[in-house]
């Protein structure tokens, strides 16, 4: 009878059962479920699994279930039963439970002093608070030292500024050479690729403040020669990327990136050649684009003449 209640016994029928189980789980982990249960192979296997599994269980229910019994028979024929100490039961009491007083013995934990009729335990610190709180001031000292007498551990405010600088880093690693996109160096480019891509995010984004045709509705009319904020490239890439929160325009880099801005800012260049259905009165001061660029190319014209002087002059 002892060798079939054995708790030794009992504990390693159970590991072998869930060894057996987890023996099978690695073999196939790598293959998903779906590319199971669409193969004969792969739905023989869930079957196993799931027959080991309930084998396990199984088992565990019968010693549990013999176990209860083997309490009740040594309970009716008054022995006791026998129970060795494993090093479980040791690291157990030593460093989780502690040692507790057998029930019935409890007056020998109470202490002298009363208050109201009432009488306390001397029942110990229970092994896992205090070895908690012992870490607690391990910790706290290692922190002061740390943090307030030698200054070695790094602040939340340098944790931030390391990622801040982690992130540019790898921002620019992802850009490489190129040139950043700023208001300054915003390029012009009338490609069909630019275009289509700055007409999606113009009919997403623009057209409910500027219609679909750039007519303006609540912002102002994108097709006329009349600017509010200047007609330039730069100018248009600025107002989209910083935005005009006075008149209700949100700033957009923080959903488009410097990229995208210059692809609808050049497709907003685009509608100076379109007839709105119905536009809306002219805002802002008259920027004809051409006569800007006639105006950079003779000054392009100037300075390089200057230039050639310079030369011939210093031969």
């Amino acid at each position: 009878m002892n060798a079939i209640f054995k708790t030794t016994n009992n504990k390693r029928l159970i590991l072998a059962g869930v060894l057996s189980l987890a023996w099978m789980v690695p073999a196939h982990a790598e293959v998903s479920l779906s590319n199971l249960l669409n193969s004969q192979q792969g739905t023989a296997i869930l079957i196993i699994m799931v027959l080991t599994a309930l084998v396990v269980i199984l088992m565990g229910f019968t010693l549990y279930m013999l176990a209860q019994l083997k309490s009740i028979i040594f309970e009716k024929e008054g022995l006791k039963a026998e129970k060795k100490e494993t090093a479980w039961d040791r690291f157990y009491v030593k460093y989780i439970a502690g040692r507790h007083v057998a029930v019935g013995r409890e007056s020998e934990k109470l202490m002298d002093h009363e208050y109201d009729g009432i009488r306390e335990m001397d029942h110990p610190m229970p092994p896992w608070l205090k070895y908690i709180f012992i870490g607690t001031v391990i910790f706290g000292a290692y922190y002061i030292a740390a943090y307030l007498v030698f200054d070695t551990g790094a602040s939340q405010y340098d944790e931030y500024a390391d990622q801040i600088e982690e992130a540019r880093l790898i921002a620019a690693e992802r850009m490489g050479d190129t040139e950043p996109i700023t208001a300054e160096t915003v390029a012009l480019d009338q490609s069909s690729a630019t275009l289509m891509a700055g007409k999606q995010i113009y009919d997403m984004s623009c057209s409910p403040c500027h219609a679909k045709d750039g007519g303006g509705t609540i912002g102002p009319n994108l097709t006329d020669e009349f600017w509010v904020h200047g007609g330039s490239i730069s100018d248009i890439f600025r107002v989209i990327y910083d935005g005009v929160p006075e008149s209700g325009m949100i700033p957009w880099n923080t959903q488009l990136s410097p990229q995208q801005i210059q692809n609808v800012t050049n497709y907003v260049l685009t509608l100076q050649d379109v007839e709105p259905a119905n536009p809306k009165a002219p805002e802002g001061e008259k920027y004809i684009l051409e006569e800007v660029e006639e105006e950079e190319e003779s000054m392009d014209e100037e300075d390089a003449g200057e230039a050639i002087e310079e030369e011939m002059a210093a031969l």
